[in-house]
């Protein structure tokens, strides 16, 4: 497995929600093209965001924490873990990309698609 941490701190509130939305659009895109552990990481990211959205509001604390994401990946040696991350990181670019986003949400989806691909 590949761990991805992201720091948060420098997402305000709303960065957090366009990550939380921009998450939910890449899980169901990478559903609709069979591509089902880029699903899950996206899944996993929102649930990730949207815990520490609830963790600020319920500490009244607008300092940012950091999350940690694990990409599955088989045991097996075959070529398909790397594929999988290339699509991931793909996603995350796409993502990245969109310039109606903050700066700090276009860095955030830099950083974890650069330590996808770091791994190998």
């Amino acid at each position: 497995m590949n761990e991805v941490v992201l720091d948060l701190s420098a997402l305000k509130v709303d960065d957090l929600r366009a990550l939380h939305l921009g998450a939910q659009v890449m899980h169901y895109r990478a559903d609709l093209a069979a591509q089902p552990k880029v699903a899950a990481f996206f899944a996993a990211l929102g649930r990730g965001v949207d815990d520490e959205l609830a963790r600020r509001v319920r500490a009244h604390d607008p300092r940012g924490g950091s999350i940690s994401l694990t990409f599955g990946e088989p045991s097996d040696g075959a070529d398909e873990p790397f594929e999988d991350r290339r699509l991931l990181a793909e996603h995350l670019n796409i993502l990245g990309g969109n310039p109606r986003l903050s700066v700090a949400v276009r860095s955030a989806c830099t950083s974890m698609s650069d330590q996808l691909l770091r791994v190998h």
